[in-house]
């Protein structure tokens, strides 16, 4: 079965499963648009069994997708839109929670860019961290907050960890690109708030060669 076509423009299809069910979700960003080589009209969209696919390949469709943002609200008039890095994870009371990032377009900085957290039990979002660039510049599809892995903890209050790399224009190479640093930040309210970034990386090499 296909869920969804190259046609459909989508990026990313991060796969979660439950620890203590038979739940399992994939999500993406649906991407609307297109301009100067980068996505700028975005949604985000998740797809849940709770059968292990079974249902999905029982009927040869995966249902109905389910939009949690709703960025196109005001015709695109922000441009606040969604970029290419998502992720998704369950907690161990089967809640499934969804990261992306996101950018303001047709700026030419992006700025601010922001990581965000949605949970289906609570139906909320949340803002994680935030960035803006306004001198240094960053590599091709990787905005300056990017590559998130999460983590949780199997306890009574189901701890959840973020890391991700960040970058600023404390810390840039002799070409003016930024430098990444690896960043975690952890939730005891199953994403509500989050609480101070703690640095995982703390050697800053400006002025440093590209690579090094």
């Amino acid at each position: 079965y296909v869920f969804a076509s190259l046609r459909d423009n989508m990026t990313g299809a991060p796969v979660a499963t439950a620890p203590d069910s038979h739940h399992i979700a994939v999500a993406w960003i649906q991407q609307l648009g297109r301009g100067s080589g980068q996505w700028y009209k975005g949604e985000v969209k998740y797809l849940e069994s709770t059968n292990n696919g079974t249902d999905w390949m029982a009927d040869s469709s995966m249902g109905t997708p389910i939009k949690i943002t709703n960025y196109g609200a005001d015709n695109w008039a922000s441009y606040t839109t969604p970029q290419t890095d998502i992720t998704t994870v369950y907690d161990y009371n089967n809640n499934l929670h969804i990261f992306w990032v996101t950018g303001n377009y047709p700026t030419t900085s992006w700025n601010p860019i922001s990581l965000w957290h949605w949970d289906r039990n609570s139906g909320k979002t949340s803002l994680v961290d935030q960035t803006s660039l306004n001198y240094a510049t960053w590599t091709t599809w990787n905005k300056p907050i990017n590559k998130m892995t999460i983590a949780v903890a199997k306890d009574s209050v189901n701890y959840l960890w973020v890391c991700y790399s960040k970058q600023t224009d404390a810390d840039t190479s002799a070409l003016g690109i930024s430098n990444g640093h690896i960043i975690v930040k952890a939730s005891s309210n199953s994403g509500r708030t989050w609480g101070p970034e703690v640095p995982i990386t703390t050697t800053n090499t400006p002025g440093c060669a590209p690579g090094n």
